[in-house]
Formats: C-alpha cells, sequence, structure tokens
C-alpha cells in the first residue's frame, strides 16, 4: 500500500521518495522516532513515521511507514497548517463536535465570550468569517476531494473514490 501511496504523490519516481528517505535520515541522524504529513497530489493527507526496525542501535535498520491520516490527525494537521494555538485547537475539536460557545466554555473552563475570541481568532488564521464557513472550508479542503471512498472502522477512507473506481 505505501507504494500505491508514493505513486498518487505525483511527479518523478526520485522525487516521490524523498519524503520518506528524509524522514529515514532524519531519524538515523537524531535517533527520535520521526513523524511527518505529507499530501498526495488527489488532496489525501497521509502519516509517514521511520523508527527502529530492529535493536542493534545507530547500525540497526530503519523502517519508513505510510498510512492515511485519521479524523483526529486531520485536526492535528489543521492545527499545524494554520499555526492554531493549543486553546484555539482545542476550541476547534469543539466546534467540529457542534458543541455551542456555552458548551465550549464549559467543557474548557472559560468563558463564552473568550471563546469566542478564540473563534474570531481561528477565522482569521483560516480567511473564514463564521463557523458554517469554518466547517465547509475544513469539509473542501480535507474532506471532499474523499467523498463516496469506503470508511473504515476509525472513520478514515479506506479507499478510492467511487466516482474514481467507476468513471
Amino acid at each position: 500500500r505505501a507504494l500505491e501511496f508514493l505513486d498518487r504523490m505525483g511527479g518523478d519516481s526520485r522525487i516521490r521518495m524523498m519524503p520518506a528517505v528524509a524522514a529515514a535520515v532524519r531519524f538515523r541522524n537524531s535517533g527520535d522516532a520521526v513523524v511527518t504529513r505529507m499530501r498526495t497530489a488527489d488532496g489525501e493527507w497521509l502519516v509517514l513515521r521511520a523508527g527502529r526496525l530492529d535493536g542493534r542501535g545507530a547500525a540497526g535498520r530503519v523502517v519508513v511507514t505510510l498510512e492515511p491520516a485519521h479524523p483526529a490527525q486531520i485536526v492535528a494537521l489543521v492545527t499545524d497548517l494554520y499555526r492554531l494555538t493549543t486553546r484555539e485547537a482545542e476550541v476547534l475539536g469543539h466546534v467540529l463536535a457542534c458543541e455551542t460557545r456555552a458548551e465550549i466554555g464549559q467543557r474548557m473552563f472559560i468563558s463564552p465570550y473568550t471563546v469566542q475570541d478564540h473563534l474570531k481568532s481561528i477565522y482569521a488564521k483560516l480567511g473564514v468569517n463564521s463557523r458554517q464557513e469554518l466547517v465547509a472550508h475544513l469539509f473542501f479542503a480535507h474532506h471532499l476531494p474523499h467523498f463516496g471512498a469506503p470508511v473504515g472502522p476509525d472513520g478514515s477512507f479506506t479507499g478510492t473514490a467511487r466516482s474514481e473506481q467507476n468513471p
């Protein structure tokens, strides 16, 4: 399946391998597990991980895996992509769970006015003006490209969209 993901990166085959090679080199140099994200040419977010395959220290083999980003990871991606603060990311998660300002405030132990301040900051960073625009923006940018694809038990897409399977 990793080869399928790499093929969907587009471009020259040597260039497609660069993120995986870079992650492996970064792991080899630091010794710390590497987790990074990348996006396929058709818009799917992937999580790339590099770590130790065996217990032979720095001389040991490195494994690199690619997997589709799960819904919770998409929120983390959006957080990083738009440079949201920790509190803004928390508010975003609650907004995506369809909670009201009052409910978010109760859960986060802040006033609804503070929630609104966080929302204004999120809107400014994403270039939207309302909750509806926020959700629509995230839907069209991160979900719609996969609409119609089978969904796995964890809520992530497991294959190609139906319209792409049966042209």
